[in-house]
């Protein structure tokens, strides 16, 4: 069986059921695994690390968790705790990006099915839980830089830069120099 990691808030849930969804067994093929930390007893042949957009996934666990505090000191403190938590996934393991599964499931699961041997059924299916919200249908009215970045306009300029200062111009594929000229242009419009 398929572990499924991430930093919270990143899609866990949604890989899982994905993977349980889409595969041919007679038993599921993945199970939620953690947000624990790497540790090398973790094997790289049997774990997969979601990873979202620092600024969505952020944005997203203090709405859920931390809005004691502002979201911009939150997150400025968090994204060196996202940082550490990810890099280590990222170099040791299989990683896909939550992303990536909105914007083109078959394209993201096809190669992930052939790194792990899994058999695809006949047609790639999302996922819908039993009140009908679909992943991603957000996304698809609302839109988000090809990257993620949905909450930018949520983060001060200084925030993003400082996350671009902890994570340097791109990281696990995020382009966060992109991100902070796209919040510039959203102030400038605001104005």
């Amino acid at each position: 069986m398929i572990g499924v990691y991430s930093y919270s808030r990143s899609g866990t849930f949604y890989l899982t059921a994905l993977l349980n969804r889409n595969f041919t067994r007679k038993h599921p093929v993945a199970r939620f695994a953690g947000h624990e930390q790497w540790t090398s007893t973790i094997g790289p042949d049997r774990a997969i690390y979601i990873v979202r957009n620092p600024v969505d996934c952020l944005h997203s666990c203090w709405r859920c968790w931390y809005q004691n505090e502002t979201l911009d000191a939150y997150a400025v403190r968090a994204v060196r705790r996202w940082k550490q938590h990810v890099e280590p996934w990222c170099d040791a393991v299989y990683w896909v990006r939550y992303e990536d599964l909105l914007a083109d499931l078959p394209g993201t699961l096809a190669p992930l099915a052939d790194r792990f041997g899994l058999q695809a059924v006949a047609e790639w299916q999302d996922f819908e839980d039993p009140i009908g919200f679909r992943p991603g249908e957000a996304a698809q009215r609302t839109p988000a830089p090809r990257d993620g970045g949905r909450y930018l306009r949520h983060f001060a300029a200084e925030t993003l830069e400082a996350f671009r200062d902890t994570l340097g111009d791109r990281f696990v594929g995020y382009d966060l120099s992109e991100m902070v000229m796209e919040r510039r242009r959203l102030c400038e419009s605001c104005v």
